[in-house]
C-alpha cells in the first residue's frame, strides 16, 4: 500500500502563537534514496505568484509547497478510485494553485476545472486567512472539508460528508 501520509494544520486557539501551523510527513518508505537529496526550489513564473517547493531532481509537480500570497499546498492519495481517461497529474494541480491561487476560494475553484485519474487529498492553508480546507478529489468528483475546531488531521482518508462512507475510504 503506497498511499502513507499524514498532514495536519491547527491554528486560532489550538497553535501556539493563534497563526496557522502546517506539518506534512511521507509516512511510507520507498528505498533509501527517495530520502536524498532534497531541493527546495524558488519559482518566479512569468504569470502568476512567486511560489517554492520541496522537490527532488526531475520532478517538476508538487507535493508540499506555499506561494508569496502565504497559500500552502500538500497532497495526500486518495484510495478510493482510479480514472480510466487521461487527466492532469494532482502535482501538476498543486503546482497551479500555488502559482495562481491567493485565497482558498481561489484554489478550490482551479481544482474544480481539472480532471484527475487518481484519488487526491489536497491541504489547502491561507496564512492570509489563517484558516486551512481540504479538497477532496476522485475521478468525476470533489468535496471539500472544513473543520470546525481549528485543527485539522489528515491521513489517507476522505472526509467529506459525499465520500466518508464509500466502502474504499
Amino acid at each position: 500500500h503506497l498511499a502513507a501520509c499524514s498532514q495536519f494544520a491547527q491554528w486560532d486557539n489550538r497553535s501556539y502563537d493563534s497563526t496557522l501551523c502546517i506539518g506534512r510527513n511521507f509516512d511510507f518508505y520507498f528505498g533509501d534514496d527517495f530520502s536524498k537529496n532534497k531541493i527546495i526550489e524558488f519559482v518566479k513564473p512569468d504569470s502568476g505568484i512567486n511560489f517554492a517547493f520541496i522537490t527532488w531532481g526531475g520532478m517538476i509537480g508538487v507535493v508540499s509547497g506555499m506561494n508569496e500570497q502565504g497559500l500552502t499546498v500538500t497532497i495526500n492519495a486518495g484510495t478510493l478510485e482510479l480514472g480510466r481517461k487521461a487527466s492532469t497529474p494532482v502535482t501538476l494541480v498543486a503546482r497551479e494553485i500555488l502559482q495562481y491561487a491567493a485565497t482558498i476560494d481561489e484554489a478550490i475553484a482551479i481544482a474544480s476545472t481539472r480532471r484527475i485519474s487518481v484519488s487526491e487529498t489536497f491541504l489547502i492553508g491561507s496564512a492570509n486567512e489563517n484558516r486551512a480546507i481540504l479538497i477532496e478529489k476522485k475521478p468525476g468528483a470533489q468535496a471539500e472539508f472544513e473543520s470546525d475546531s481549528s485543527v485539522l488531521l489528515c491521513t489517507n482518508h476522505f472526509q467529506a460528508n459525499s465520500f466518508v462512507s464509500e466502502d474504499k475510504n
